[in-house]
């Protein structure tokens, strides 16, 4: 019986490292997305709408004018009318839908109504670039804080026009405005997550953020992965995240590119900048993370089990003896 378990041990881990090559060998920016964008594409560049820059951050005191502009260019095959227009901006839920209706009467929203256009329409032959002017004027009674808008670019192609596109879609730069005033800046990560056993999926680690104050700020997240056996980094990024105010976000990373098999300490650093206050530390965790294929855990389970086994009749078979 015990001759007839060990080939049994002995089958299941050859018939482990004979898959091994099945998965694969063991190899020990800062910014923000803000375009938006509808149509066929995602990013600057929908259905022949490119729009720079991407975003627009300001500070803005009340009673004051402020004058912007930015660039839009026909990328499509024909010539296109464009309307710009200003739009309330919000996110929804953790993950941060846009959303720009419906929020007309947010507080943080009424810079919308304070743009204007020089031009609200503009007619671009292929590869034509227009600039638009744009101005905001601040109410004197404005309250200090976060204001946000989308400012859109659109156009949509005629019906009887002999294109194959029927939409150009739309595209949009987001404003992020600071109103001066009464601030106040304060934010914190509520959730933390570096998962110590992987199975075949990317090292990974997500921190949910929370903003209580009344303006915007940048959060960054950074992922910082070590062998466990010598501390040597192999990997290490940092990303930035809008935070808006009275919001929560979930802030995600990874690492692409990690080895199916390993061991390591893995770091997550969230900070903020603030305007008064830059580089804020919000949080700090490191963990110990195994990763494997599943197909090994499965392995090392079914070796263990048949060691315990083997075990059990080994001393059930002791005491046979003893009897006898």
């Amino acid at each position: 019986m015990l001759k007839s378990i060990k080939k049994v041990v002995a089958g299941v881990v050859l018939s482990g490292v004979l898959m091994m090559p099945m998965f694969g060998s063991v190899v020990i920016p800062f910014g923000t997305n803000d375009v938006y964008a509808e149509g066929e594409n995602s990013g600057s560049n929908s259905r022949g709408i490119q729009i720079s820059p991407a975003s627009a951050k300001i500070n803005l005191n009340p009673g004051e004018t402020y004058e912007g502009k930015f660039t839009i260019t026909n990328k499509g095959a024909n010539e296109y009318t464009f309307k710009i227009y200003a739009s309330p901006y919000a996110v929804v839920g953790e993950n941060y839908t846009p959303q720009f209706e419906g929020n007309e009467s947010s507080p943080r929203a009424q810079i919308a109504r304070w743009i204007s256009f020089g031009q609200d329409t503009y007619v671009l032959q292929p590869e034509e670039v227009a600039d638009v002017t744009y101005k905001i004027v601040v109410p004197s009674d404005a309250a200090g804080g976060g204001q946000y808008a989308a400012i859109f670019a659109s156009a949509d192609v005629d019906e009887n026009t002999t294109s194959t596109i029927q939409s150009i879609g739309r595209v949009g730069l987001v404003v992020y405005a600071n109103v001066s005033g009464d601030i106040n800046e304060n934010g914190e990560v509520i959730a933390n997550n570096i998962s110590p056993i992987i199975f075949d999926k990317p090292i990974s680690a997500s921190a949910t953020i929370k903003n209580t104050g009344n303006s915007d700020f940048v959060a960054r997240q950074t992922l910082v992965v070590k062998s466990a056996f010598g501390g040597k980094t192999v990997f290490s990024q940092t990303r930035g995240f809008e935070i808006l105010p009275e919001t929560t976000r979930l802030v995600n990373m990874e690492w692409s590119d990690s080895p199916a098999l390993g061991l390591f300490k893995v770091t997550q650093v969230v900070d903020a900048d603030f305007i008064d206050k830059q580089d804020e530390t919000l949080g700090q965790w490191t963990k110990t993370v195994l990763v494997m294929p599943v197909f090994l855990f499965v392995i090392i389970i079914i070796i263990v089990v048949i060691l315990l086994m083997m075990i059990v009749l080994k001393v059930a078979s002791s005491i046979s003896r003893r009897r006898a």
